[in-house]
Order: structure tokens, then C-alpha cells, then sequence
């Protein structure tokens, strides 16, 4: 409850930055501990709106920095959530808590991380805020409200200063998936990257085989799209292009399945993009049989070869053929239309689509051969000129 008519004009100079007022009205009695039905205090007024000069008249008048509302947040707290930087130096210098948090669990530091707000971050740091508290019931971090807003420079420099990059959420969604839904695709490939650099690079380096269990345990995060876990399996020391006894890596699991983010994690750790498995198999003919277009666009782009085949003879190509992947196909046919033998390849594509019931699929591959071919016989070089 507001101290009195007094100190609710008080409280209302700080908000309008009014200092004369703010100073008649302390001359006049006013209570620096007067504050607003929500718990807000003048000095809680005058950081949340950036008023420089009254904090410090305040503070003179021996109003609390550590004062909280009804929500627990101090001072400091709401000067970092607005990005006053000013503000929260005056404050931090008077010995606001750097950690105090709101009843939630939210430190400054998040407040300030959410909206990127840099300035307020290092004068944070500098104060040896932490940057690893965690709000206890939903295990948010300054790193997370980052990576989910989009704040490039601010994931950059939490983790300069030591941040987790793949901290625990009690949702299970880590950092780089939540930036990845909240439509930051450049932010959730900046997570993945800072997560796979605390990875051995000696390691994930290396080819060769795990035991069965490791290479299990990697497979298994990369096919449920646990960037994260992947990780943390990495700089532990399970590496990157072991595989099971099946031969299959985690890699094959995430092209499989089609995790786009954790392909490109494990290609930022250096997978071996053609890898093959026990049978021959890479995981661009794994992603191609299940018609995982993005995936095939990936991996493509990271140098995989649409050439390969199984002992069986089965390519890419024929891998999308087989359920009528159309998507897949457009992507694999023009790679393969100035190869030797394509038309063979084509011919016995159109028949795995047929055969299985996907006459529009084998029509595409059909139109696309009689137009290779036709362009083909348009370029060769009349003998009789």
C-alpha cells in the first residue's frame, strides 16, 4: 500500500523522471519505502523507466536496492529487463544483488539475455553475475532465453563467459530447438556449433568402431533430434563416426529420420557424410529410401556422392524410386544425367516405381530420360561438319 498521499506523488515523479518533483516531494516527508499495491517502490519506478538521476537520488535517500515487488523483482532486476545500462551500473555500484532473483527464479541476467540487452550483460559479467543459474521449475537459463529470442551476440558471449549450450529444461526442448521453433534458424545452428566445439576435435576426427552401447546411445539422440545429448556423448569421448555392429552411425540414424538440425550438428563434428554401413548403405541412400528431401539437400551440399551403390545394386536413385519419392528424385536425376550407364539406372528406377505402385514417380523418370537423352543428342558434335 502506497506510504501516504505523499509518497504515492513520489512514486509518480520517479516514473515521469520528474527530479524536482521527486525532490520537493523527499524534502516534504515523502517515504523512499512507499510503494504501489504490485510492491513497486519509487526506486523501482525510476530503473524500470531509465531515470538515471532519480536512482541516484534515491539511493542517497536510502531507498533499498534490494527492495522486490510482488513478483520478487529488485531494481536491478527490471533496469537489465529494459536494458538501461546506466541504471544498472548506479545500482550494482550501490550493491544490488547481481543474483536476486524473482520469486520464478529469473536472475537479471536472464532478464537482461532475453532481449539481448549486451551492455547490461557485462556490466553483469564484470559483477560476477551468474550465468548458469537455472530457473528451478522450468530449468531456464540466461543461455535458453537467448537462443529461443534470437539474440545471436548474447548466446556468443554467454558462452564466452561459460554458459552451457545445452542446458537441461524440464520441457526436454533444448536451446537449439527452441530457437529453431521460435523461427531463428541462424541462432539454433550457432547453438548446435557452440555445443559440438566443447567436443574433443582428436576425437571427432577419428573413424572407427564403438562399442555397441555408445554407438547406440549416439544413434538414439541423433534419430530422436537430441542435438544436445549428442554432445554431450561427443566431448565424453563416443565418437562421431562409430558405429553399431550393423555399421550404421549417427549420422545414418539422423538422415533416416530426417532430423535436419542434427545432421548439420554432426556434420559441424566432422561425420564422414558417405560412410557406408554393413551393407553398403550411406546415409544419403538411408535418407533417400525414406524420401527425406531436406536431408538429401543437406547432405548433397556436404559433398555426398549420389553414385554410391550397395552390393545389391541398389543407388539413391533406385532407393527413392522404390516408394515414388518424387521430391527425392527431382534432386537425384539431374546429378546423374551426364553419368555413364544413367539410362540403365533410369530404366531400372522407372521399374522399382512401377513395379511398387508409383506410376507418377516412374512417369517423371521417364520424362526426364527422354529429355537428357534428347538434350544429350542435341550437343554431341555432327560428324559431318
Amino acid at each position: 500500500v502506497i506510504d501516504g498521499a505523499v509518497g504515492g506523488r513520489l512514486i509518480a515523479a520517479a516514473r515521469a523522471g520528474d527530479l524536482a518533483a521527486a525532490t520537493a516531494f523527499l524534502d516534504s516527508g515523502a517515504s523512499v519505502k512507499a510503494a504501489t499495491g504490485q510492491g513497486l517502490t519509487a526506486l523501482h519506478m525510476a530503473a524500470a523507466y531509465g531515470h538515471g538521476e532519480i536512482v541516484q537520488l534515491l539511493i542517497g535517500r536510502k531507498a533499498s536496492v534490494e527492495a522486490r515487488d510482488e513478483h520478487g523483482s529488485t531494481p536491478l532486476y527490471l533496469a537489465a529487463r529494459l536494458g538501461h545500462a546506466d541504471v544498472a551500473e548506479v545500482l550494482i555500484q550501490s550493491g544490488a544483488p547481481v543474483d536476486g532473483a524473482t520469486f520464478l527464479g529469473w536472475t537479471p541476467m536472464m532478464a537482461a539475455a532475453t532481449d539481448g540487452h549486451l551492455p547490461v550483460m557485462r556490466l553483469l559479467h564484470k559483477a560476477k553475475a551468474s550465468v548458469h543459474a537455472a530457473a528451478p521449475l522450468t530449468g531456464i537459463t540466461a543461455f535458453s532465453w537467448a537462443a529461443e529470442n534470437g539474440k545471436r551476440e548474447a548466446v556468443d558471449a554467454l558462452v564466452d563467459w561459460g554458459a552451457d549450450p545445452c542446458p537441461r529444461l524440464t520441457d526436454g526442448r533444448p536451446a537449439f530447438l527452441r530457437a529453431a521453433h521460435a523461427g531463428h534458424p541462424e541462432v539454433a545452428n550457432a547453438v548446435l556449433a557452440h555445443a559440438l566445439a566443447r567436443s574433443d576435435h582428436e576425437a571427432r576426427l577419428f573413424v572407427g568402431d564403438l562399442d555397441d552401447s555408445s554407438a547406440r546411445l549416439l544413434a538414439q539422440a541423433a534419430k530422436s533430434g537430441d542435438a544436445c545429448e549428442m554432445a554431450r556423448l561427443i566431448a565424453s569421448g563416443t565418437l562421431v563416426n562409430g558405429s553399431d555392429r550393423f555399421g550404421l552411425t549417427a549420422l545414418h540414424a539422423a538422415a533416416t529420420a530426417g532430423q535436419l538440425m542434427v545432421i548439420k550438428a554432426l556434420l559441424l563434428a566432422d561425420a564422414e557424410v558417405d560412410q557406408p554401413d554393413r551393407c553398403s548403405a550411406t546415409p544419403l541412400l538411408l535418407a533417400a529410401l525414406q524420401g527425406r528431401d531436406e536431408a538429401i539437400e543437406l547432405l548433397l551440399e556436404a559433398g555426398a556422392s549420389p553414385h554410391v551403390e550397395t552390393a545389391a545394386g541398389l543407388s539413391p536413385l533406385t532407393g527413392a524410386a522404390v516408394d515414388g519419392h518424387e521430391g527425392a528424385l527431382r534432386l537425384l536425376l539431374p546429378l546423374l544425367a551426364h553419368r555413364p550407364g544413367f539410362t540403365d539406372q533410369a530404366a531400372k528406377a522407372e521399374a522399382l516405381a512401377m513395379g511398387n505402385g508409383s506410376p507418377r514417380a516412374a512417369a517423371l523418370i521417364r520424362s526426364f530420360t527422354k529429355v537428357s537423352m534428347h538434350n544429350a543428342a542435341e550437343s554431341r558434335p555432327d560428324p559431318l561438319v
